[in-house]
């Protein structure tokens, strides 16, 4: 709500763990000032042609074309469904560490080829590399930040104006309706997913392309 006037629902809440990988529905998420939605894009499968050009602990913002993802190997990405969560271990009520698991499934058969991988650790990272590396045929390297506000996300608008890579993307549903009928495609088959957001809305007060 903004100056009282309601710009719609939400009607979809969406992480994408690992770059170019199909994201995680969530039912709430909890954002404070400049934060994202955690872990969201947090790892990425780096070519090694460019491995040069990433140092976590000084990481900077690489064009999609470095990685394998939707945009260099949209049919590979495809055929794989993921599943990422979060598991905290508690000692005398202090945090001991983070497990990051990932599981892959064939979408075909929704039968599981991979996981739980733990991608807090370099041999779940490593393993995730090998996977994809021997299904593209490429050498790959799974990477992540040292600091874990940083993303791997498509724009670099944030990045050339502040340094900053974090990003929520948000779609409404009547841009999607929009788009669809102007490529003359059932809107029915065009999903706001395909468009990997974070954040999906609906409303009548949301005009097409408004975001």
């Amino acid at each position: 709500i903004i100056h009282g006037l309601s710009l719609g629902k939400i009607t979809g809440l969406y992480r994408y763990a690992v770059k170019g990988l199909s994201g995680d529905t969530l039912d709430t998420v909890q954002l404070g000032p400049g934060e994202t939605f955690p872990d969201d894009r947090r790892f990425a499968l780096l070519k090694t042609t460019a491995s040069d050009e990433f140092d976590p602990q000084n990481p900077t913002w690489l064009h999609k074309e470095n990685f394998l993802c939707t945009f260099t190997d949209p049919q590979l990405m495809a055929k794989f469904r993921a599943s990422y969560s979060t598991q905290v271990t508690m000692t005398d009520q202090e945090c001991k560490n983070k497990g990051m698991y990932l599981s892959l499934y064939e979408r075909s058969t929704n039968e599981k080829v991979l996981g739980p991988l733990d991608l807090s650790t370099e041999q779940g990272r490593q393993d995730l590399a090998l996977f994809f590396s021997m299904q593209s045929g490429s050498p790959l390297i799974c990477i992540t930040a040292d600091r874990n506000s940083h993303q791997f996300g498509n724009t670099a608008s944030g990045w050339k104006q502040k340094r900053d890579t974090r990003t929520i993307h948000i779609v409404t549903e009547s841009t999607v309706k929009a788009l669809g009928s102007a490529i003359g495609n059932d809107v029915k088959m065009l999903s706001p997913t395909r468009f990997r957001p974070n954040i999906v809305l609906s409303g009548e007060n949301l005009r097409p392309f408004s975001e």
